[in-house]
């Protein structure tokens, strides 16, 4: 088949803290830059609109986009605990293509450092930015940004001077209106996608889980087994992206296996059977699973029926 050539713009977020600390005093710089790599003039994601969180302390800098509109910097000091400094920033898709996050990469605070500092990049909601996430062309999504000494600390920094790296960058990519995808039933099991399928829609609670899954062999309505594990049959076209809880460090019943076994189908013939060991490498490696050629369904099982469990389809 051909495969369409995506238009990829990076925005890479590199937070670089300089912390220096006199006792209890933290002088932080925060610099937020970003590349775009932009094969035409369709495609273009950019930062606008900086406006300053409510309360927060008066920076040495304030947060400034760059001339390239994919770069923010500050200075700023907090000198007390409950001091703090954030803004609100937007991304905005101003062409003529909608895009979607394939990737994205955040560093975290160490253990040391949680007991006295924290930093949070999520959307101004408070929803956490996800890999499928869709920016409409013409559209933005504002993204929330701050860094707080923590009104109790657990410890005071215990040393002079600090370098604290973090980082957190977003790769959009040509993406579709979720909204406009149609998929059918591909096989004896399968349920028909949402009509309204975005990035965000958790088919864990949006469709019915049924008890039963598919093995190596074929499907269990586990009467066998009795492990009661409940799954969904979806249908959907290689290339596409999954994301699902049960991916990572799933609660087996025979005891701490992370990932559960994920069967491709062609109708209703299993294409290939990986593994909970090989989901979860794949995983862990891409943060997603790649529907492979020959597939027309996908069986995604949990060992725990509740409504903690998520799964999301990234459309290709």
């Amino acid at each position: 088949m051909n495969k369409k050539t995506k238009k990829i713009v990076m925005l890479i977020v590199l937070l670089m803290l300089l912390v220096g600390i006199g006792y209890a005093s933290l002088k932080l710089q925060l610099t937020i830059n970003g590349t775009t790599t932009i094969k035409n003039n369709n495609f273009s994601i950019k930062f606008a609109n900086i406006v300053a969180k409510e309360g927060s302390v008066t920076p040495t800098t304030a947060a400034t986009i760059g001339s390239d509109n994919v770069s923010v910097s500050f200075d700023v000091v907090l000198s007390n605990p409950g001091e703090y400094y954030g803004f609100n920033l937007d991304v905005v898709n101003a062409g003529a293509l909608g895009a979607v996050i394939e990737s994205f990469n955040k560093t975290s605070l160490t253990e040391e450092q949680q007991k006295y500092l924290s930093y949070e990049i999520n959307y101004v909601d408070g929803t956490a930015i996800s890999v499928g996430d869709f920016l409409a062309k013409g559209e933005s999504n504002t993204i929330s940004v701050l860094i707080a000494y923590k009104e109790s600390p657990e410890e005071m920094p215990n040393t002079s001077e600090q370098t604290l790296n973090f980082s957190f960058s977003i790769n959009y990519v040509e993406g579709v209106d979720k909204s406009t995808v149609v998929r059918t039933t591909a096989n004896t099991y399968a349920q028909e996608l949402p009509t309204n399928l975005t990035s965000t829609t958790n088919l864990y609670t949006a469709l019915t889980p049924k008890q039963g899954y598919y093995t190596a062999t074929g499907y269990d309505d586990n009467t066998a087994t009795g492990l009661k594990a409940v799954s969904i049959v979806i249908p959907v076209v290689p290339g596409d992206k999954i994301q699902s809880s049960s991916f990572n460090d799933a609660s087996y019943p025979t005891g701490g296996q992370a990932g559960i076994r994920v069967t491709y189908l062609k109708d209703n013939t299993i294409v290939s059977s990986f593994s909970p060991t090989e989901v979860n490498t794949e995983y862990k490696t891409n943060n997603y699973l790649t529907v492979p050629e020959g597939a027309n369904a996908v069986s995604i099982a949990w060992w725990e029926a509740d409504d903690t469990n998520w799964a999301y389809l990234l459309v290709s």
